[in-house]
């Protein structure tokens, strides 16, 4: 899936408008204040690619369209409008532990943890100096020490395992957790910038091959492709081909100018 530009190619991507030139965009193209942040969140945060809107225009205005949405869609992704929705829906989305709520148990432990350990050590003062149990418990009181500042600082490189480990979660639930963590890192990191770039790179490698000289061929009420390579494209790749060699041609010349920028 892919978002971002592809969008301003082809789809309805707009946001609050501060001036009557974006006004004018969003009329001629009919859209709708309220619906339009919502296409651009969508494009970039799920890869959804909305309903065409720049076709509506004639040819030879569209190129200029696409760098003026362009331009007013790059001021909204910086926006914290922005950057505070996508947190929240990367949370929503975010694995279930399997042990449950996690962060609880840390909690829990970590108090039973500051509790014990006053008791540990008042046993520890207790033992004569050659004891033999002496260095057991000293070990024992070490690993309590290390574990419950690590429990304590989420940021934690061990911080995962540790907590993972203390809710008894078994290796398969481990191992499905991580790999569904893992996913979700990658595809919503947790720095907006990352995504937008992942966003605009999956445009641009989308529609790097467009023929748009393509032959189409009537079946029944639709055209298709001659070329049935071409026929068994994504859904996407034709959307974009729809949209025309004017419209796609600036949506590829803005987007890897704003790649640069933020490369």
């Amino acid at each position: 899936m892919f978002a971002g530009l592809a969008a301003i190619a082809g789809t309805l991507l707009a946001f609050t408008m501060v001036n009557n030139r974006f006004n004018n965009i969003l009329k001629d193209l009919g859209l709708e204040e309220r619906e339009s942040r919502s296409y651009i969140f969508s494009n970039f945060e799920g890869g959804v690619l909305s309903s065409p809107a720049i076709r509506k225009l004639a040819a030879g205005k569209r190129a200029d369209a696409v760098r003026e949405l362009g331009s007013y869609i790059k001021q909204y992704v910086a926006s914290p409008e922005f950057k505070e929705k996508y947190q929240q829906a990367r949370e929503e989305r975010k694995p279930s532990t399997p042990g449950g709520d996690l962060d609880q148990l840390v909690k829990e432990q970590i108090k039973e943890m500051e509790m014990e350990l006053p008791e540990g050590e008042k046993y520890l003062k207790q033992l004569p100096a050659g004891a033999p149990q002496r260095k057991m418990v000293e070990e024992e009181l070490k690993k309590v020490r290390e574990r419950l500042a690590i429990l304590k600082d989420p940021k934690h490189p061990r911080y995962q395992a540790e907590a993972l480990e203390m809710a008894d979660i078994d290796e398969d639930q481990l191992k499905n957790y991580q790999e569904q963590l893992a996913w979700w890192n990658e595809h919503l990191p947790a720095n907006p910038q990352l995504l937008i770039k992942k966003r605009l790179q999956e445009f641009l490698n989308l529609t790097a091959d467009i023929n748009f000289n393509a032959q189409l061929v009537k079946s029944g009420n639709k055209m298709k492709f001659a070329d049935p390579k071409l026929e068994a494209r994504s859904w996407d790749w034709k959307r974009c081909f729809r949209c025309g060699e004017e419209t796609i041609t600036a949506a590829r010349v803005y987007t890897q100018q704003w790649l640069k920028e933020l490369n």
